[in-house]
C-alpha cells in the first residue's frame, strides 16, 4: 500500500511539474472590445493588456492613438470595432448591430516575411478557424495569393491554386478528407499579360477551351471569350460564339464522331435603357424560339412569354410572372 501512495505521490509531483513548465507567451492571436486591447496566449490567458484612448477622425470616427484601433459609427446605428497590427493590416472586425448585439466576430492572424511582406494568413470566425491563404510577390513586388483554403460546416474543404497572374490554376475539393474532384486551369497570355485561351482540365481530360478576344470600342476595352468549347463524357461537344456584351451569338452541337448534328442561332434585342427585351432562336435556320423578356417592380429583368415554333407551324405560348412561375 505504501509503495502505491508513493507512485502516486510521485506522479502527482512530475504532473504538476510540468504543468508548472508552461510559460505565457502571446499566440498570435489579438483580441479585444470597446475599451482594451490584449494578446492571447494558446492557452486563452489575456497578456499585454492596454486601454484604448479613443480620439475622434475627421470624419467623426474613434481612432485609438495607443493601437490604432477604429471605431465606426453607422446611419443605421451599428458599431463596428476595426484592430490593426503593426503593419496595418486588419486583425479584428467585431460588430454590433443597432440593439448592442454582436453581429460580426472576425480574427485574422499573419504571418510576414523578412521584409514585412504577408506570407500566410489564418481567417477565424467566433475563434473558428474557417479559410487560410498564402501569398507571394508578383512582378511589381505587390503580394498576390497563391493558395486559398476554405473549410466548411459539413466537413468539406475546397483549396484553390492561383499564379502570379492572380489567375486561378487549380480547385480541389475534399469531402471527410478524401479527394473529390480536381479542375486544373492552364492559360495563354498576349505581350500585355491578358489572357488569350483558357483551357480546363479534369482528370487530365480536356473539359472546355475559350479563345479571348480583346477590343477596344471608344475608350472600352472589352475582353471576352468570343469563342467557347465544352467537351462531355460522351465524347461530344458544343462550340459556342459569343458578343462582346456577353450574349451568345451560335451554338453548335457535334456527335462523338466530330459530325455537325445541330446549330442554334440567337438574336438578342435590348430597349435604349440597356434592358433585355427579346432573344430569337433558330434552329438549322428555322425560327424555333421567341422569348420577351419585362421588368419587375423593382426593375429586374425577367422572361414574361415563350413562344415555341414547331417543324409543323404549330406555336405554343408559355407566360409567367415575376417570380419565374408559369401563368395559366
Amino acid at each position: 500500500m505504501k509503495k502505491i501512495l508513493l507512485l502516486l505521490c510521485l506522479l502527482l509531483t512530475v504532473s504538476l511539474a510540468c504543468a508548472e513548465q508552461h510559460v505565457c507567451a502571446p499566440g498570435g492571436l489579438v483580441d479585444m472590445d470597446l475599451n482594451e486591447r490584449w494578446d492571447l496566449c494558446e492557452c486563452g490567458k489575456r497578456l499585454n493588456v492596454t486601454q484604448h484612448v479613443w480620439e475622434t477622425d475627421d470624419w467623426g470616427d474613434q481612432l485609438c492613438s495607443i493601437c490604432g484601433a477604429q471605431l465606426f459609427f453607422w446611419e443605421d446605428g451599428s458599431l463596428e470595432l476595426c484592430g490593426v497590427d503593426e503593419q496595418d493590416s486588419v486583425i479584428r472586425q467585431l460588430g454590433w448591430n443597432a440593439e448592442g448585439d454582436l453581429v460580426t466576430n472576425l480574427s485574422t492572424v499573419y504571418e510576414y516575411d523578412a521584409e514585412g511582406h504577408i506570407a500566410y494568413a489564418w481567417y477565424y470566425e467566433a475563434d473558428v478557424l474557417y479559410a487560410e491563404s498564402a501569398f507571394a510577390l508578383d512582378a511589381d513586388g505587390y503580394e498576390t495569393e497563391v493558395l486559398s483554403i476554405v473549410y466548411y460546416d459539413d466537413g468539406s474543404m475546397s483549396v484553390s491554386e492561383y499564379n502570379l497572374m492572380g489567375d486561378q490554376t487549380m480547385a480541389s475539393y475534399y469531402y471527410d478528407g478524401e479527394l473529390e474532384s480536381t479542375l486544373r486551369f492552364d492559360y495563354t497570355y498576349n505581350a500585355e499579360g491578358v489572357i488569350t485561351r483558357m483551357r480546363t482540365f479534369s482528370e487530365d481530360a480536356l473539359i472546355e477551351e475559350a479563345d479571348y478576344v480583346v477590343m477596344t470600342v471608344g475608350d472600352e476595352i472589352h475582353h471576352y471569350p468570343a469563342r467557347l468549347t465544352a467537351w462531355f463524357e460522351d465524347d461530344t461537344r458544343i462550340v459556342y460564339v459569343n458578343d462582346m456584351n456577353g450574349d451568345t451569338l451560335s451554338e453548335s452541337h457535334y456527335d462523338a464522331a466530330g459530325n455537325l448534328v445541330l446549330t442554334l442561332e440567337f438574336t438578342t434585342e435590348y430597349d435604349a435603357d440597356g434592358n433585355l427585351l427579346r432573344v430569337t432562336t433558330t434552329q438549322d435556320g428555322v425560327l424555333a424560339m421567341v422569348e420577351e423578356y419585362a421588368l419587375d417592380a423593382d426593375g429586374w429583368t425577367y422572361l414574361a412569354v415563350e413562344t415555341a415554333y414547331e417543324a409543323d407551324g404549330t406555336q405554343t405560348v408559355t407566360r409567367y410572372d415575376e417570380n419565374g412561375e408559369m401563368i395559366n
